[in-house]
């Protein structure tokens, strides 16, 4: 079933999450973010079928220690092709962009979703 769905040990997981101060401007960077790495995506002919962005959504704690948080998770059925998406994803959060006030966490093959 995990193989059928795409789930380790058979894929590569990285889940992005985002967290701020305020639920808008992260909503939107979460929003934006993903719609990207979705256009990213479609523009690569092969490889880009072999990716699945889902999300993004409110993580499982949408707020902890007074910050708001939502999650992309990205399903890789290879590890190099994740991390080009997550080179990607470093050159939108560089200073002085959109994603300002915004703090983007990565974790690859992360143990759990929440």
């Amino acid at each position: 079933l995990r193989k059928q769905l795409g789930y380790p040990p058979f894929a590569h997981l990285i889940s992005i999450r985002l967290q701020g101060n305020h639920k808008e401007p992260t909503s939107r960077a979460a929003m934006d973010l993903a719609g990207g790495l979705k256009r990213t995506l479609a523009s690569w002919p092969t490889r880009g079928k072999e990716i699945t962005v889902l999300g993004p959504v409110e993580a499982p704690i949408s707020k902890l220690r007074g910050k708001y948080r939502y999650q992309i998770l990205v399903k890789a059925r290879a590890p190099g092709v994740g991390q080009y998406l997550l080179r990607e994803v470093e050159r939108a959060k560089r200073p002085g962009s959109k994603y300002k006030g915004v703090q983007i966490i990565f974790d690859v093959d992360p143990y759990d979703m929440i």
